[in-house]
């Protein structure tokens, strides 16, 4: 909805169909991952679904000049009126300065009135600019675009739509895999221990993750952007296959180690 544009039915309608298209290839890959389980390591398949979807991410990173679209003015009903919302981002002003102007031309070209005639609660009459706050506050967000609250619009370039698919595609391929033999690797490990504990507490943990995953993103993404967001997660997903690696020869299933009678 920010990168591309997108209003809020809008974005409602494209990624729903990208969810649904993505739950029909996961369905395919639970299927598959049975068989792939018959003739490949199971260790090996669930290593390799971690670095597909980390290879999702990677192709989530913005890349290029392309900065994403700003969002439509705002409009203000506060006070019974339908005054325009502008922002002074949008023209050559310094609001330190008591003597920057804005030229009155470009003003006039966007078909913007004049400075008289803007609503007095967006105004800072001690040097005469528009209130940046009261602009983002009255913001409608619903048309889509890079809200102007986020800083990293101006600099951080867009995340295309190939890039979006791509990803999304990859990671219908890559979690399947990922969830599925988890719970094969983990069960075999247990053996003869308390399987329904366990099984809860492996489960408690995923949702424990999916929990505060979104509250961690939101917030990263929200300050800093795409960019770091993805990257932050990139480098979760390569530390988790870092660590497998590193224990791959204890991923093998339960044995008693009472000798035979």
């Amino acid at each position: 909805m920010d990168e591309l544009d997108w209003s809020g039915p809008e974005a409602a309608l494209y990624n729903g169909v990208m969810l649904l298209v993505a739950g029909i290839i996961s369905v395919g890959i639970f299927m598959m991952v049975k068989a792939l389980a018959k003739r490949f390591d199971e260790r090996a398949i669930f290593i390799v679904g971690l670095t597909i979807c980390g290879l999702a991410f990677i192709c989530y990173q913005p890349f290029g000049s392309e900065l994403p679209a700003s969002p439509s003015n705002g409009t203000d009903t506060s006070n019974g009126t339908d005054a325009t919302i502008y922002s002074t981002s949008d023209f050559d002003y310094d609001p330190s300065d008591v003597h920057s102007e804005i030229d009155i031309r470009s003003l006039s070209m966007a078909g913007i009135p004049p400075l008289s005639n803007w609503p007095s609660a967006h105004m800072d009459h001690s040097v005469g600019s528009v209130n940046r706050k009261e602009c983002d506050k009255n913001e409608d967000t619903s048309k889509g675009g890079c809200p102007r609250k986020y800083d990293w619009c101006k600099t951080v370039p867009m995340v295309h739509l190939g890039q979006i698919l791509g990803g999304c595609f990859l990671v219908a391929i890559g979690y399947p895999a990922c969830a599925v033999m988890v719970y094969t690797i983990y069960s075999k490990i247990l053996g003869p221990k308390p399987q329904g504990t366990m099984m809860g507490f492996l489960t408690a943990a995923g949702s424990g993750a999916r929990t505060l995953g979104p509250i961690f993103v939101s917030n990263v993404y929200a300050a800093y952007g795409p960019r770091v967001a993805f990257a932050a997660i990139t480098g979760i997903i390569l530390l988790c296959v870092v660590f497998c690696l590193l224990v791959y020869k204890k991923l093998v299933p339960y044995q008693s180690k009472r000798p035979l009678v």
